[in-house]
């Protein structure tokens, strides 16, 4: 919306109107404000609180976690199993292959040797 002011009056009108009603205006755009703000306030009690829930679960999983004991075993099993899952990412055959088939053969040793131990 353009106005254009071709003669005095016309500011004149403007400058009486915003006299007239401008403390009322702002006044009403500081209390809509203000109930904006209020509202944000009753968020972040609720944010805060539903993080507050998310940080003690992760807490209580990272103390049940403590209690766990990894052997050489499981440590071994794990890195032969990502090693497994790198070479099939990869494009190469040949010599990948070979290596897949005896990662499967350790694989199943240590998992045998691995429940005979639990």
């Amino acid at each position: 919306m353009i106005f254009c002011l071709t003669n005095k009056n016309d500011m004149k009108k403007i400058i009486d109107f915003l006299n007239r009603w401008g403390v009322i205006i702002i006044i009403s755009l500081l209390v809509i404000i203000a109930f904006k703000d209020c509202s944000n306030g009753k968020k972040m009690k609720k944010y805060n609180k539903s993080q507050t829930e998310a940080v003690s679960e992760v807490n209580r999983k990272v103390d049940s976690l403590a209690s766990v004991q990894v052997t050489d075993v499981d440590l071994r099993i794990e890195g032969l199993k990502t090693e497994k899952r790198m070479i099939q990412s990869c494009d190469r055959k040949r010599f990948d292959l070979d290596r897949e088939n005896q990662i499967d053969r350790e694989l199943s040793e240590l998992e045998k040797s691995g429940k005979k131990n639990k």
